[in-house]
């Protein structure tokens, strides 16, 4: 009984925890909707594959939290069903053996038609009715959770291939600067507008990756 109690918190807890990270990539998602459009209209060099690769994240997050969200409501439509189960199987357990030619239709479920069982046979058959929905509804929801793992797990390589695509591009930002800097006419107070743009490139690149300018 215990066990079961730790199952059923370990999915209530999965699914509190798959709403979560639901929204967090919803979050995410909007906010990389913005940065396509300010990534468009950039000065940036690359923006044109950049703006693509945010918005391949954006559309496989929007799938990613659609999939959690399946998830979250099917961990916690399963723990109804668990539970349903437990107690049909308890509430024939207390019965009884009885003859199932004038069982009810969810009785038949557990228990073969016109047969009688002795306690000895009656009872494992029970738990073995019981434990084989427990592990069609687990099964159900490990394919469930690869799917999801799968979506997260791609993700994460999109989120890698950005990382990669605003370091080049803040490095080549930065050389910039520094060369604009060590200008003589920088120095007179000229080239305010290319600085300005290259900082509003940086801004825009440290909002994409914040990790980018450190």
């Amino acid at each position: 009984m215990n066990a079961q109690t730790t199952m059923f918190e370990e999915l209530l807890d999965n699914a509190a925890g798959s709403s979560g990270l639901s929204l967090d990539i919803k979050k995410a998602e909007v906010a990389m909707s913005d940065l396509i459009v300010l990534v468009k209209y950039s000065d940036l060099t690359n923006k044109d594959v950049l703006s693509d690769a945010l918005a391949t994240f954006a559309c496989d997050a929007r799938k990613t939290g659609r999939s959690l969200q399946t998830l979250g409501s099917k961990i916690g439509g399963a723990v109804d069903l668990i539970l349903a189960s437990n107690n049909h199987a308890l509430a024939i357990i207390h019965s009884g053996p009885i003859s199932t030619s004038s069982s009810s239709l969810s009785s038949q479920a557990l228990i073969p038609s016109n047969s009688v069982f002795s306690q000895d046979t009656f009872f494992p058959h029970v738990f073995a009715g019981s434990l084989g929905t427990l592990s069609t509804i687990i099964q159900h929801l490990i394919l469930l959770a690869e799917v999801s793992l799968a979506d997260l797990e791609k993700l994460e390589e999109h989120l890698s291939l950005i990382h990669e695509m605003v370091y080049r591009e803040d490095s080549l930002i930065t050389s910039a600067k520094i060369e604009l800097l060590g200008q003589i006419w920088t120095w007179l107070g000229g080239n305010r507008l290319k600085l300005r743009g290259h900082d509003d490139c940086l801004e825009l690149l440290q909002g994409i990756d914040p990790q980018s300018s450190q």
